[in-house]
């Protein structure tokens, strides 16, 4: 018994001690992982004295900013009262300048007021007119009167001086002519034959063109008109200008200078009643010069002139409506007048269509986008004036028709932008361009520049070869008609040789790629304006006849 007590006692002793070694190997990993936790936390404890530090750095930082925003929102106030006293004095600008524009709306009604009464008084000068034409009928026949009798006394005053008057001395009587003090050197029209010719396709267009020969344009006529307010009835408008009536006999002096093409330009906005009718009168006074020229076998242009104005046409989407219907109602009433003339009548849609006011008015630009909606507005308005005149019926079924680009510039012209309309008709639109080139000699009354020397002014010759190349290059040589149907050199004082070289080069130039020339004649001949007058409308006479003759010389170069 005393054995099996003391086997018992030996083995729960020792299962004591297995549990003991456990305990103490298990408080020996516990004692392992608290050093761990311990180790760790010491970690931390670090970051946080780390975080702490940051914290006050960005506590710093925050206590700063703050500072600096309570300073900013300081300013801001200040800057507040400065912006709300600029606003109440922007505000006062803007009251005056609404009575400004109250003060200039009044001006506008005063000038169409006396406006109105000018046109009213024009009405009575056609008697005047009358008068002046049956005078100048009179100052004629003394003139020639005076002509003779000079004659006569010439003759006698030659006899006298060949005749020895005896006397004691036998001196002979001392002519009473005054001697000359030189020989004015004359103008004379050069000699062109170096110009390169051209391949001119073979089609009833370009024969059109060498048909037209050269032209000429009654300017500052049926194209003067008075802002764009004024309604006038009748015809005095035609003579506002160049206070000139158009006769029979300036056309006919016209035709029996070598011209072939009148251009007509008309202004018809003045004109029109509020539902865009155009007044009888002023239309059959433009139909019956038409017609002195086409009963001469003549070419005439007629078109819609000085009539850009958001009130009437303006290219651009937000007038575009109303340019379309102004526009339909005007060409309706042209080709309705005209449908019974043959091909030597030509319509044009427009006259240097435009931005008016813009800061690219005259200078496109193809990365802005207001010059890209006109010259789309102008494509639009070019096809709808086709399809109106051709609606029409009669000779305008297939009359040849004119149409621009933007400002009519020939570097418009040759822009992708612009498109040709299209037609129901075979090549019958023209592309009609305007070209002062180059235009501080040809057109810049600012600039001194007044030579055109054939043999050292190469420069100048290029900037005339290279937009005629243009033309020649996208239209001619494929067969579409091109007309320039304004160009020119306007006098400065008295460089007529220079005038007479340029225009031969010009026209030369022009006809060697088959595109006729129709010079521009605004009647001056005095002031500082542009003077671009050729023959005096009244006496019919030809002030620069070696133009006309350089004109008629080479207009149908490489085209004969």
């Amino acid at each position: 018994m005393a054995i099996f007590f003391g086997v018992l006692y030996f083995t729960n002793n020792t299962e004591k001690n297995r549990e003991i070694e456990g305990l103490k190997a298990d408080a020996s990993d516990k004692a392992e992982y608290i050093e761990t936790l311990n180790a760790d936390i010491a970690i931390k404890n670090d970051a946080i004295v780390t975080l702490n530090k940051v914290v006050n750095e960005k506590a710093l930082q925050i206590e700063t900013l703050d500072a600096d925003i309570s300073e900013k929102v300081k300013q801001i106030e200040d800057l507040s009262v400065s912006i709300e006293e600029k606003a109440n004095y922007i505000g006062k600008l803007n009251s005056e300048a609404e009575e400004t524009k109250k003060q200039i709306a009044s001006l506008f009604d005063l000038v169409d007021e006396k406006t109105e009464q000018i046109v009213k008084l024009q009405l009575t000068l056609e008697e005047k007119e009358k008068l002046i034409e049956t005078l100048q009928s009179e100052k004629e026949t003394i003139e020639k009167q005076l002509a003779e009798i000079k004659e006569n006394t010439v003759d006698k005053s030659i006899e006298a001086q060949t005749t020895i008057v005896p006397s004691a001395e036998n001196v002979p009587v001392e002519s009473t002519k005054p001697i000359p003090t030189g020989t004015p050197v004359p103008v004379t029209v050069p000699v062109i034959d170096d110009i390169k010719s051209f391949e001119i396709p073979d089609n009833k267009a370009m024969a059109l063109m060498r048909d037209m020969k050269s032209g000429w344009n009654l300017g500052n006529t049926f194209d003067a008109f008075s802002g764009y307010s004024i309604h006038a009835k009748g015809i005095s408008m035609e003579t506002s200008w160049v206070n000139a009536k158009t006769t029979q006999k300036l056309i006919a002096a016209v035709k029996e200078a070598g011209f072939n093409t009148i251009r007509i330009p008309v202004s018809w906005h003045n004109h029109v009643d509020e539902n865009d009718v155009i007044d009888r009168e002023w239309i059959e006074r433009v139909k019956e010069v038409a017609d002195w020229a086409l009963d001469l076998g003549m070419y005439v242009i007629v078109n819609v002139h000085h009539d850009n104005d958001v009130k009437y046409l303006y290219p651009d989407s937000a007038h575009y409506d109303r340019s379309a219907a102004y526009m339909t109602s005007v060409w309706t009433q042209m080709a309705e007048t005209f449908r019974d003339c043959d091909d030597h009548l030509i319509l044009e849609s427009m006259n240097e269509p435009r931005l008016v006011g813009n800061v690219y008015e005259w200078y496109w630009r193809d990365d802005d986008a207001a010059c890209q909606d006109a010259a789309e507005c102008i494509n639009r308005l070019n096809q709808l004036f086709v399809d109106t005149v051709r609606a029409s019926g009669g000779n305008n079924a297939t009359r040849y028709l004119a149409v621009p680009a933007y400002c009519a510039a020939p570097q418009n012209a040759c822009n992708s932008a612009f498109v040709l309309p299209k037609d129901i008709i075979e090549n019958r639109i023209i592309v009609s361009v305007h070209a002062y080139t180059p235009y501080e000699f040809a057109l810049s009354i600012f600039s001194s520049d007044r030579e055109f020397d054939l043999e050292k002014d190469q420069g100048k010759k290029n900037e005339i070869s290279g937009f005629l190349d243009s033309l020649y290059n996208r239209f001619v040589k494929n067969g579409v008609p091109v007309m320039i149907d304004e160009f020119g050199a306007l006098d400065k004082q008295g460089n007529l040789q220079a005038r007479v070289n340029f225009t031969a080069y010009y026209v030369a130039s022009a006809s060697a790629r088959g595109i006729t020339c129709v010079w521009w004649d605004n009647h001056g001949f005095s002031g500082n304006g542009e003077r671009f007058g050729l023959i005096r409308r009244v006496s019919v006479e030809w002030v620069f006849p070696q133009i006309v003759q350089a004109i008629q010389e080479y207009c149908l170069y490489n085209r004969k």
